[in-house]
């Protein structure tokens, strides 16, 4: 759902083929039979990607209903990015030099795909993030009403399955997310979680109307992840608010002619930083690592 929805999406499969044909898997796979659910695997047919990297048949892909107690599943990273635009990062020169990481991996790195097609369901995050988080787009009042119900979000599918489950907001969870006119975003960014991080809990400085500097919780997520059970898979969700208005910029570095783009840098930035951290704890052969921005900024604010 995810690909569909996102004005920006990448993913990163730099792990065993077993766990490459989840992400494949996810485009395209055969029917499901009830006779087909019990089998240990299913027959993925091949991806209509135009990349021809990522055209291959697979049918070693673990079923989406193994549980982590099974040894077969991946952790999971997903970054949802508020205000993050795929226009400016891709098609501006600023954009492409403010993410030299991210253009690297996309460049040079086989196992990762940029879905440049990807679109937003809405311009709102009130409809975007809960559609990108449980897969569903509503149309009418009724599936509005579905929607932004307790339990939809995607953490409770990794929770229910045995996985390790931590949410890392930069954006405060505060009185407007919790109980006011945001709160339909409280469940999406803490249901299903272990753990729970975000700037009042930490009391770290806002950087960004609502939000702190999104490397702040960089430190966190390793000491989280360090701390885990051996063997078990965890399913780390990340709320990252640096391209909101008004756009972080690291005061310490040159700028670029919009705040904007000085805030894409700070993404890279993370973005380096959080795969260093995959690498240092061991983890970055078997994680799979999604990243969506719930809507732009084009024109900038």
């Amino acid at each position: 759902a995810a690909c569909l929805l996102g004005s920006m999406i990448f993913a990163v499969t730099n792990i065993k083929p077993t766990y490459q044909s989840l992400l494949r898997g996810a485009v395209e796979m055969t029917p499901t039979t009830p006779e087909s659910i019990d089998e240990p695997r299913r027959q993925l047919s091949i991806s209509t990607f135009s990349d021809p990297k990522s055209t291959i048949v697979r049918s070693d892909a673990p079923i989406m209903g193994d549980s982590a107690s099974s040894g077969n599943m991946p952790n999971v990273i997903y970054l949802q990015h508020e205000s993050l635009s795929g226009a400016i990062m891709l098609n501006t020169d600023e954009g492409v030099a403010a993410t030299p990481f991210f253009n690297k991996m996309k460049n040079e790195n086989d196992d990762f795909y940029v879905f440049e097609g990807g679109r937003t369901v809405s311009g709102v995050t009130i409809d975007a993030l809960p559609a990108l988080m449980s897969g569903c787009a509503p149309y009418t009042k009724e599936s509005v009403e579905w929607l932004h119900k307790e339990g939809r979000p995607v953490g409770y599918n990794f929770k229910n399955r045995g996985y390790s489950t931590a949410s890392f907001s930069s954006r405060a969870l505060d009185a407007d997310i919790q109980k006011g006119a945001w709160s339909m975003l409280y469940d999406v960014i803490v249901g299903g979680m272990d753990y729970v991080v975000d700037p009042l809990k930490m009391k770290w400085k806002l950087a960004n109307a609502e939000g702190s500097d999104d490397r702040e919780m960089l430190p966190l997520i390793e000491e989280w992840i360090s701390g885990l059970e051996s063997g078990k898979p965890f399913y780390a969700q990340m709320y990252n608010f640096n391209q909101h208005y008004p756009h972080v910029k690291d005061e310490s570095k040159p700028g670029f002619s919009h705040r904007y783009f000085d805030s894409l840098a700070t993404t890279d930035e993370f973005l380096e930083k959080l795969f260093d951290i995959l690498a240092k704890t061991g983890h970055l052969e078997n994680t799979i690592v999604v990243g969506s921005g719930d809507h732009g900024e084009d024109p900038f604010k």
